[in-house]
């Protein structure tokens, strides 16, 4: 690869996302660096190939529980906090990513504690190329659908079936009592 200030800062991002736990297939779609370029940082940073497998196809998993739902909903609430402050759809996977890595916070193997982060670079990064413009996610050809919805409890928005018209956020519908959680009088 030609060195050019764009590929350094690619290459410097692949690095991030690789460290971040993601997979070559992800950090190449990502960052826009060559496949081959990917696999190589990958087994430079961790010692190995990078794991082969199918990447996520399903937007329903984000739904199946209620911390999956909460943990992307302020992924992708952050990704287009960053496209709206005109980072690029690239660099704004990657920054959110990182915001949402450092809230999570990574596994603690000396005191035997696991990270509390859910979502793996993978499911996040199909998650906003799915969201695309801010609305309803669609995955093509499945007929699913979900869509970043207001709670009407708490106003909260929250990721849900698009279909859903009165929705309630998974807090509010467990009776969570925090009066700093209600954002609405």
């Amino acid at each position: 690869m030609k060195e050019t200030p764009v590929s350094r800062m690619r290459i410097q991002q692949a690095r991030m996302l690789c460290l971040m736990g993601a997979r070559a297939v992800t950090t190449a779609a990502a960052t826009g660096i060559r496949p081959t370029d990917a696999r190589a940082i990958y087994k430079e940073i961790h010692g190995t190939v990078s794991p082969p497998g199918q990447t996520p196809h399903s937007l329903e998993w984000y739904l199946e529980r209620p911390a999956r739902r909460l943990q992307a909903s302020l992924l992708l609430k952050l990704y287009f906090l960053c496209i709206q402050s005109g980072y690029s759809t690239q660099q704004a996977f990657i920054a959110a990513y990182d915001v949402y890595w450092n809230i999570y916070g990574a596994a603690d193997t000396s005191k035997r504690q696991q990270s509390e982060r859910l979502i793996d670079p993978e499911r996040g990064f199909y998650l906003v190329k799915r969201a695309g413009s801010f609305g309803a996610l669609n995955a093509p050809g499945v007929g699913e659908a979900i869509a970043a919805l207001p709670c009407r409890s708490c106003g909260l928005e929250i990721l849900s079936p698009a279909h859903e018209a009165a929705f309630v956020c998974p807090q509010c519908a467990s009776g969570f009592q925090n009066p700093g959680h209600r954002l609405r009088a």
